[in-house]
């Protein structure tokens, strides 16, 4: 069993570097070297000086590290930087951290993915090595991470990198109990504490949300308090968190720290975000990214994903619907709508008609293609007509002029600060009926949906 559950905890944190990129990356590995060193510190960029070219060290041992996590390290101009990054990132942090700790070792952590070092890093490596022969030069590639993580860490602590797959918390299970459904009315009744906390707790973050206070004369008042009946909450959640654990940490081990991961990452989005709501609306922007009311969804999102992850594994292991997967959903729509050939005009009522039947619309544009045109049904066409909609030729248009169109109209908080908060509390839609963007422009899109509240719809073709 410890092979099965080691062969994919090995399969997970390969498909974690797969997908990392930069900070992800960075923090990744920063993760794993916390956990395999407990002596390893992370150094936070900081202002204009930023990390000082030191991605991570251990104080005592003068070893320094140093991370590139590249989409893609066989690309020529890829691999030209990564030479040059090493090059000057090591200088700089011989400069910056000698006279503080002496280096004695330097690492430089490079996610190739499992491409292999280009060899024009390696020459460098060994340039560096004939010109400081006193340091210790190394290349900790994504092979070297993997054996760090299979050979210094236990089954516990790969857990908590890589989470706890459902299928390894039912083999433990099945360990004790075989063949036989898990009838413990103790943690059943614990679901019914859980299910309760969390729905709770969920009706008290969306309060949070713009539509709940920003009306009332004195909002800001009425927002405070809002912030403060969460915060009486979570101190009361942290007693029942504690003797939940408790309860599982003698029982059902892999649970234990599934649940203990979820407590952890849901009390750091909520104390951010409590944190945040103290600023005001444009520094919040400036800080994450996103305006008022995208902030407060997207840490909500982040609860609800988390939540619905661990029901599954719940459900899964004690083969009932013992916990209720939270329905409500604060994503931002950024979705494609397939079409036969002959279905376009209904697809486009289908959606134009969930629009309305939400509820939640300010106003709906589409970009057409001025030749064909689209038809509506008769009730949706009353409704487009006598609410706020746009029909615009997205054809007359290019790309980056429908991206500025969109910026001059929906966009919440202006760069210049003159106008520091105009929440949407309502959804902007805007459908695109053809391809009239390049990837780069729906990148600006999707940019501009974290400051603002719109959603975004693309029709496509299928190509049979």
């Amino acid at each position: 069993m410890d092979n099965y559950i080691l062969n994919m905890q090995v399969k997970e944190f390969k498909l974690k570097l797969f997908m990392s990129d930069g900070q992800v990356f960075e923090d990744l590995f920063c993760e794993l070297m916390s956990t395999v060193n407990p002596d390893f510190r992370k150094v936070r960029a900081f202002g204009r000086q930023g990390d000082e070219k030191n991605d991570g060290f251990v104080p005592s041992k003068g070893e320094y590290f140093q991370c590139y996590g590249p989409e893609d390290i066989s690309k020529e101009t890829t691999e030209k930087y990564a030479k040059k990054k090493l090059k000057e990132d090591f200088k700089k942090l011989l400069d910056k951290w000698n006279g503080r700790w002496k280096l004695n070792r330097f690492s430089y952590v490079i996610n190739d993915k499992y491409k292999g070092t280009p060899i024009s890093v390696l020459k460098e490596l060994t340039m560096l090595k004939n010109e400081y022969s006193e340091i210790s030069f190394d290349i900790l590639d994504s092979q070297g991470l993997e054996n760090l993580f299979i050979s210094k860490l236990n089954k516990m602590q790969r857990g908590q990198i890589v989470g706890i797959n459902p299928a390894e918390v039912i083999l433990e299970m099945n360990k004790y109990i075989i063949n036989q459904p898990i009838n413990d009315l103790d943690m059943l009744g614990w679901f019914k504490v859980i299910n309760n906390n969390i729905q709770e707790k969920i009706i008290k973050l969306t309060k949070l949300r713009v539509e709940n206070w920003y009306n009332f004369e004195q909002n800001y008042i009425v927002r405070d308090g809002y912030i403060g009946d969460l915060i009486n909450f979570m101190s009361k959640q942290e007693e029942m968190k504690n003797e939940f654990l408790e309860f599982l940490k003698g029982k059902y081990t892999s649970l234990f720290y599934v649940w203990s991961k979820y407590f952890n990452n849901e009390k750091e989005i909520v104390i951010r975000l409590i944190n945040k709501m103290q600023l005001d609306e444009f520094v919040i922007f400036k800080v994450t990214g996103f305006d008022y009311q995208s902030f407060v969804d997207e840490s909500i999102t982040g609860i609800v994903r988390m939540f619905n992850e661990i029901v599954k594994i719940n459900n899964s292991t004690f083969g009932l619907d013992s916990l209720n997967v939270i329905q409500q959903s604060f994503d931002k729509v950024n979705q494609v709508i397939f079409y036969n050939k002959n279905q376009k005009n209904h697809k486009i009522n289908e959606i134009m008609r969930s629009i309305l039947e939400s509820q939640n619309y300010n106003s709906v544009t589409v970009f057409q293609n001025s030749k064909k045109g689209f038809e509506l049904d008769l009730d949706i066409k009353k409704f487009f007509e006598s609410y706020p909609g746009n029909i615009l030729n997205g054809d007359m248009l290019v790309g980056d002029k429908i991206v500025k169109i969109l910026i001059s109209r929906y966009e919440s908080i202006t760069e210049d600060a003159k106008v520091q908060f105009s929440p949407h509390v309502r959804t902007n839609h805007i459908i695109f009926l053809e391809e009239f963007l390049n990837n780069n422009d729906k990148l600006e899109i999707k940019k501009l949906q974290k400051r603002s509240n719109i959603a975004i719809y693309y029709f496509e073709e299928y190509n049979n």
